[in-house]
């Protein structure tokens, strides 16, 4: 799977989970870690685990179907987590 059909797929498993703000932004030019970047807010912990662990799940069974497809990075983890936090320091670091 490309990455930009990675990136929109994990955008509406976001949307499927009633995210909202859901963002997709493309990095090509500014990133060698990534090419896209899908950023959602939700209403709460709970709301927020639930569409990551959804997206996770689906990320992971893609996974199983398609070896060529590559994990995150500790790196990118560590933006999105801190993204969430508010803090986009880290995602600003990426490239």
């Amino acid at each position: 799977m490309e990455s930009k059909s990675l990136a929109l797929a994990c955008a509406r498993l976001a949307d499927n989970k009633k995210a909202e703000n859901i963002a997709l932004l493309d990095l090509r030019e500014l990133s060698s870690v990534a090419d896209y970047f899908v950023i959602a807010t939700g209403s709460n912990e709970p709301h927020l685990r639930a569409i990551v662990d959804e997206i996770t799940e689906r990320v992971v069974a893609l996974n199983r179907a398609n070896p060529a497809l590559h994990p995150r990075n500790h790196r990118i983890e560590e933006a999105i987590e801190a993204a969430v936090a508010g803090d986009l320091r880290p995602f600003e670091r990426l490239h």
